[in-house]
């Protein structure tokens, strides 16, 4: 499997993300993912506004993408001349809605509740 992570790196074009997540989510994220067994997951950012006090404000929701979609994605998104396979803060991360980009390219991710919020800016 490690083969065919290596195999989806090289045949796309992966572009770093200068974001990061807060050592807990982090720590949130890499125990998610390590919950697999019968596949090799990657990390797949879902956006969404969150509900409640907080309407209207973006978020990410996490989800875990076998290798074969995670290809089937680089593939259609490539035919358009779109990365979807991101570098960020050590994890390979999937990210289909491009227009949300920006708001993974700086800043602190960190869960509230379920869903990852940007809860501060990056320094440079």
């Amino acid at each position: 499997m490690a083969d065919e992570q290596e195999e989806i790196s090289s045949e796309s074009a992966v572009t770093q993300l200068k974001g990061t997540f807060a050592p807990a989510a982090k720590q949130r994220i890499t125990e998610f993912l390590e919950s697999f067994h019968s596949f090799e997951p990657t990390l797949g950012l879902l956006y969404g506004d969150l509900a409640g006090e907080v309407a209207g404000q973006a978020s990410w929701s996490i989800t875990a993408l076998g290798q074969r979609t995670v290809k089937d994605m680089i593939e259609l998104y490539g035919s358009f001349g779109t990365t979807v396979c991101y570098e960020m803060d050590g994890f390979q991360v999937i990210v289909s809605q491009i227009s949300h980009l920006a708001e993974l390219d700086g800043g602190v991710l960190d869960f509230t509740d379920n869903r990852l919020c940007l809860v501060a800016s990056s320094v440079a």
